[in-house]
């Protein structure tokens, strides 16, 4: 073959290539990949709202304490309070120096049939245990009713008008509608139920002294 004839053969061959292969594109557009460009966008995360720093905590102020006075203890009334006219027991323990009154278990009174209650109790000086006197307070409602029990000599002295009633000695008063006895000394220094060694010592002992003297208020 002549070199003129190879030439065209090529050619040909070269266009018929061309045309079945064209320029590699089609009727179909590419689909697009998604892709994620410019900044990332961050969700805001929730923050607690600002309450700023915790004021503290004002701690009370410790109240000023008053230095408290000495007290006498207080006055018992006897313990109960016994209400009669025109005294009480509260009348003879105001009267009183000061501790008043404080019941006394060492005397048990014996009044069968007695129209008021009785009181043991020790005076001002109960607070010595070696040797103290006791007594015995009785409080009638009334004058009549302190007369329905006792009579009233013409010396003023009184006697029971009760069977069983017999105070310890002789050492018995009267005032309106009170009656006090004398129980006797009482403490490691003295027997029980022990006698003065003068009349006096009783005659100016201060339960006797504020029992006599009391006034109507």
């Amino acid at each position: 073959m002549s070199r003129r004839a190879a030439a065209v053969v090529l050619m040909l061959v070269a266009v018929v290539t061309l045309g079945c292969f064209g320029d590699g594109s089609n009727d179909e557009e590419p689909t697009p990949t998604a892709t994620t460009s410019g900044r990332p966008v961050t969700t805001p995360t929730s923050s607690a709202s600002p309450t700023g720093q915790p004021s503290p905590t004002a701690q009370p102020s410790p109240a000023a304490t008053a230095a408290s006075a000495p007290t006498s203890a207080p006055r018992t009334g006897g313990g109960t309070g016994i209400q009669g006219d025109p005294f009480s027991s509260e009348d003879l323990d105001a009267a009183l120096p000061s501790p008043g009154m404080a019941l006394s278990d060492e005397f048990e009174p014996g009044c069968p049939g007695a129209s008021a209650p009785s009181v043991v109790f020790t005076g001002p000086d109960g607070a010595s245990g070696e040797k103290h006197a006791v007594w015995v307070l009785w409080v009638y409602p009334d004058p009549d009713a302190f007369e329905a029990d006792w009579a009233v000599g013409e010396d003023f002295r009184i006697q029971p008008l009760l069977d069983g009633c017999e105070p310890p000695n002789g050492f018995v008063y009267w005032h309106e509608n009170l009656v006090l006895w004398f129980a006797g000394y009482y403490g490691s220094d003295v027997a029980p139920g022990s006698l003065p060694a003068t009349s006096d010592e009783i005659q100016d002992h201060p339960v006797v002294r504020a029992f006599l003297e009391l006034t109507w208020q």
